[in-house]
């Protein structure tokens, strides 16, 4: 698989929520937050066989990944999702790639918010 663009246009998505750049930077810890051990579960369902929670970590990254409108990582973890519902071993081998990838992502993010990084998530 070629590396994966996980690149957020940050401007297009201030752009989504009227500019509101703090809100785009809540979003982007509580992703942070929410997806931080979800490489560690994509591994841990891969390790086990268990397609249910491969598919549930998958789908879970989709819709974080499609809020953020990061759309490789939302198409690739689309792919993952479905195939774990099918009980497809592509599944079990892609689940790496895909902790791999959130990995990176996860890292863009910190990139983004930088001292907020650890800062908890308030309403």
């Amino acid at each position: 698989m070629h590396q994966m663009d996980l690149t957020i246009d940050w401007a297009k998505l201030e752009a989504r929520f009227k500019g509101k750049r703090d809100f785009v930077d809540k979003l982007a810890r509580t992703a942070l937050h929410s997806q931080g051990d979800s490489p560690g579960k994509l591994r841990q369902a891969a390790g086990y066989g268990d397609f249910e929670a491969l598919a549930f970590a998958a789908h879970s990254l989709k819709g974080m990944s499609g809020n953020l409108m990061a759309d490789e990582l939302h198409t690739f973890a689309a792919r993952v999702e479905l195939a774990a519902k099918r009980h497809e071993t592509m599944a079990l081998d892609e689940a790496e790639l895909l902790a791999q990838a959130v990995e990176r992502f996860l890292a863009c993010l910190v990139i983004r918010i930088g001292d907020q990084a650890h800062s908890p998530v308030l309403g």
